[in-house]
């Protein structure tokens, strides 16, 4: 899901993500004040703070399965590239530029002014799947002016929702949840502090020796894709 505008309305757009980027810290401080005022426990400042954030997008994420509009899309940016890490480790980043009308209307070859433009990064099997030159089906949500949430047809919330990253922050708060109860006595904070050692010391290293390992496997650097831009002129980054 991303953000899709004219080029009349650029400004306003970088706008928008700014506001996006400073309402989760506003909400953020709210619960903390919130919670302050109540003397309720930092445990449930995070859990709410994190929600109403959480929340937020969810619920944008699923107006946008419910009340999106379909139009048609024209790609004219299909690009691969291998990002290398300072660790020696590597992945492949996946995005699509294209071009859609708020109406409805078919998409020209020749962009206009009144077309609006978005990048998406679809799924592995997706981006297979797409061309340069070819059309593909979107769901937008008009927000203001050409401003509109934008996402592929073929996507919904569920695909959407990193089920990792998600997993992972759970398991973080019930990580803090089991650190709080152990510090209230003297044996469980030593605990704590050990197996922080342990963590700290032995993550890095775990993972630098896997980086490492499979850095030496048989192909393991993978080839660079060939890209095309709108002008059709094939190129690759490596």
């Amino acid at each position: 899901m991303n953000i899709g505008s004219a080029g009349e309305d650029f400004g306003l757009m970088i706008v928008l993500l700014l506001a996006a980027l400073l309402l989760p810290m506003l909400l953020l401080f709210l619960t903390w004040l919130l919670t302050k005022l109540l003397r309720l426990p930092g445990i449930v400042t995070l859990l709410l703070g994190l929600g109403l954030v959480g929340g937020a997008l969810l619920a944008a994420s699923l107006y946008l399965d419910a009340a999106g509009q379909p139009v048609i899309g024209r790609i004219d940016v299909h690009r691969e590239t291998i990002v290398l890490n300072r660790e020696g480790g590597w992945e492949r980043e996946r995005r699509i530029e294209l071009r859609y009308r708020s109406d409805g209307a078919p998409i020209a070859e020749i962009s206009a002014p009144s077309e609006s433009a978005t990048s998406l990064r679809p799924a592995p099997q997706q981006f297979d799947q797409l061309r340069v030159g070819g059309t593909v089906e979107l769901r937008i949500l008009p927000l203001y002016r050409s401003l509109a949430l934008v996402r592929l047809a073929d996507t919904s919330t569920t695909d959407a929702i990193p089920w990792q990253v998600v997993a992972l922050s759970a398991g973080g708060l019930l990580l803090l949840w089991a650190i709080s109860h152990l510090l209230r006595s003297t044996t469980g904070g030593v605990a704590v502090v050990v197996l922080a050692v342990i963590v700290g010391f032995g993550t890095p290293l775990a993972l630098g020796y896997q980086r490492s390992q499979a850095s030496q496997k048989p192909g393991h650097a993978p080839a660079a894709r060939h890209s095309r831009d709108r002008r059709g002129r094939a190129y690759h980054r490596s």
